[in-house]
C-alpha cells in the first residue's frame, strides 16, 4: 500500500475537497454546487473526485482508505446528500453500465 505520509496527505486531500464542497452547498441551500436546481459542468468535475475512486469499488483505493475517506463523508449531511441522491441518482445509468478503468 501507500507509505504513511501518502495516506495521510490522500485524506487531507479528500477532507478538503469535502469540507469545500460542504460549505458551499450548505452556504446556499441548493441541490448543486454553483447553487443552481439543474447540474452544471462544476458539479460533473466535482463528482469525478467521488465516483471514481471512493464509490467505485473496482477503482484503485484499498478498502481501508475507501472506508476512512467515506467517514469524512458521511460527517458532512449536504456533501453525502448531493453526492448519493443528487449526483448518483442523475447518473445512475451511466456509473452502473460505465467500464472499468484502464489503469
Amino acid at each position: 500500500g501507500p507509505s504513511e505520509e501518502i495516506a495521510q496527505g490522500m485524506l487531507q486531500m479528500y477532507q478538503d475537497l469535502s469540507s469545500f464542497a460542504e460549505e458551499k452547498l450548505q452556504g446556499h441551500g441548493q441541490r448543486y454546487l454553483a447553487g443552481t436546481d439543474q447540474p452544471t459542468i462544476a458539479d460533473f468535475r466535482y463528482f469525478v473526485q467521488f465516483s471514481d475512486s471512493i464509490y467505485n469499488e473496482a477503482g484503485p483505493l484499498d478498502p481501508e482508505m475507501r472506508t476512512k475517506i467515506k467517514n469524512i463523508i458521511n460527517s458532512m449531511p449536504c456533501l453525502k446528500r448531493w453526492i448519493e441522491e443528487a449526483m448518483m441518482s442523475l447518473l445512475s445509468d451511466h456509473l452502473a453500465s460505465r467500464p472499468q478503468l484502464l489503469w
